[in-house]
C-alpha cells in the first residue's frame, strides 16, 4: 500500500495530491507544484518543505532541486558591492 502526498500553496490550500512519486516528479517538473510548496503524507503528517520531506528519500526529486540551484558565486551581491564602492569613490572625489 502506497502513500498519499498532499501539497499546499503559500496560503495553506491543498493544490495537488499524488499517490506515486512519479506523479510528484511530473508535477514539480511542470511547475504544477511550486518548489517552495509544503507537503505532508497521508493527510496526517505535519506540513514540511518538499526539500525536508522528500529530497532525502527520493533521488529523483533531489535531482530536481539540485538542478534548480545555480552554481558559482551569486552575482547580485557582487554587483551591489561594486555599485556602492563606485558611489563612495564618486562622493569622495566630489568633495575634494
Amino acid at each position: 500500500m502506497g502513500h498519499l502526498w498532499e501539497f499546499s500553496d503559500s496560503y495553506g490550500e491543498v493544490v495537488f495530491e499524488a499517490s506515486s512519486i512519479d506523479e510528484v516528479v511530473t508535477a514539480l517538473s511542470s511547475n504544477v507544484v511550486a518548489r517552495d510548496a509544503k507537503c505532508r503524507r497521508d493527510r496526517v503528517d505535519e506540513w514540511r518543505s518538499i526539500e525536508a520531506a522528500l529530497v532525502p528519500e527520493y533521488p529523483e526529486i533531489a535531482a530536481l532541486y539540485k538542478q534548480a540551484k545555480p552554481g558559482g558565486k551569486p552575482l547580485v551581491p557582487v554587483l551591489v558591492a561594486v555599485v556602492l564602492a563606485l558611489a563612495a569613490a564618486a562622493a569622495y572625489f566630489s568633495m575634494t
